[in-house]
């Protein structure tokens, strides 16, 4: 277990059409924050959709710049799951930990970005963001950390409340040709176990926080998620909502919707 990295803390969804992508989620019961443009020559937009202890950012490029050539990419792709980000506590000493580990960890760096206020006013978040390369890359995403210096610019409490009744963001599931060796890939670059939790199927969880990342084969993806060909390839688990049963599985934005009570298996 890495002591300064401490379980997932968002998942980023690179989207062509980021205000498409909103509207699907609002669709969909949810509430998602205002669009935010990130500074400091990043080049990209966003909107998150906020839970008690995690949330999903969907992520747009706006102008064209070295840090989003991924983002890029994964767009150029037909878009989806990029990216995960974790907890960062320390990030000196996360960095350190993931070079002793043999992970090629970058420098720490700080960005912001303004965001409005429910009360018709303005601040700043501000965070401090650990990204590293490991190869091969699990599931083949990008990780990074991410240090919130301005929780409570994040986490507003309006953006918590969703018409569906979701509150927790529990798992995301990922479409995986090997599950079994890309869950250990993760593992190792998380220091976490690796734990099958049904056939076809391992799951990586921190116990201190967060939603546990798992690796599904094809034919346990499609069967759960009622999933043909051409869906997206990954899902995100929501604890069921508490205003009535589960939903079945929907797409949104790049990846599927589902709620606990509401998936096969």
């Amino acid at each position: 277990m890495r002591q300064q990295l401490a379980g997932l803390d968002h998942v980023v969804i690179a989207v062509a059409d980021l205000a498409a992508a909103a509207s699907e989620w609002r669709a969909r019961g949810f509430t998602v924050s205002p669009r935010g443009e990130h500074g400091s020559g990043l080049g990209t937009a966003n909107h998150t959709i906020m839970f008690e202890d995690a949330y999903v950012e969907l992520m747009g490029v706006v102008a064209e710049s070295p840090f989003n050539a991924i983002t890029r990419r994964r767009i150029a792709e037909g878009g989806g799951l990029e990216r995960i980000a974790l907890r960062l506590l320390d990030p000196d000493g996360a960095a350190a930990e993931l070079r002793a580990a043999g992970i090629a960890a970058a420098e720490p760096f700080a960005f912001g970005r303004p965001v409005p206020l429910e009360n018709g006013g303005s601040a700043e978040a501000r965070f401090i963001v650990l990204p590293w390369t490991v190869e091969p890359s699990p599931a083949g995403l990008g990780y990074f950390a991410c240090r919130h210096l301005t929780p409570d610019t994040v986490w507003l409490p309006g953006l918590l409340r969703h018409a569906n009744g979701s509150r927790q963001f529990q798992r995301v599931e990922i479409r995986v040709g090997d599950p079994a060796a890309e869950a250990a890939g993760y593992a190792a670059m998380t220091g976490l176990p690796a734990d099958q939790a049904a056939p076809g199927e391992w799951r990586v969880a921190d116990p201190r926080r967060g939603p546990a990342v798992a690796f599904l084969a094809p034919e346990r993806f499609a069967a759960r998620w009622s999933a043909g060909a051409g869906a997206p390839q990954a899902g995100l688990v929501f604890a069921a909502p508490q205003n009535g049963a589960a939903p079945p599985p929907v797409a949104a934005g790049g990846v599927l919707l589902g709620w606990e009570g509401g998936l096969a298996g």
